[in-house]
């Protein structure tokens, strides 16, 4: 539903999988904050930047910590989270998140793999 494009669909969807992972496993689980991270794409892609970025920020830390930091969908997560801070114009904490991912991305992928370069040509362009 998020990649064709219905989004109001795919937000109420995502919000009915919250409603059913949180009172299951609770908040911090790892399929919750997954769901959570699902919820600040989804934002993000129908434009909703401020609402997105503190929804990425709570999904990437959570992450983090049920499945520790090194997890390549802590990659995408930060990388989100960066480009919600960029869409905002907030261009520093951008470059920190990018960085924060290329740092992951550098010890699961092999050098020049098209995570990492991706994520270094949003840092210059940032």
């Amino acid at each position: 539903m998020l990649a064709g494009g219905e989004y109001d669909l795919a937000l109420l969807n995502i919000e009915k999988s919250l409603g059913i992972l949180i009172p299951l496993n609770t908040e911090n689980d790892g399929d919750s904050m997954h769901a959570i991270n699902r919820k600040a794409a989804i934002l993000y892609a129908m434009g909703n930047y401020d609402e997105a970025k503190p929804i990425a920020e709570k999904g990437v830390l959570g992450y983090a910590e049920y499945f520790g930091e090194n997890h390549p969908t802590i990659v995408g997560m930060y990388d989100l989270l960066g480009d919600c801070c960029s869409a905002l114009n907030e261009q520093i904490e951008a470059q920190k998140a990018y960085k924060k991912a290329i740092e992951i991305a550098e010890k699961l992928y092999a050098p020049g793999a098209q995570q990492i370069e991706k994520l270094k040509e949003k840092i210059n362009k940032s």
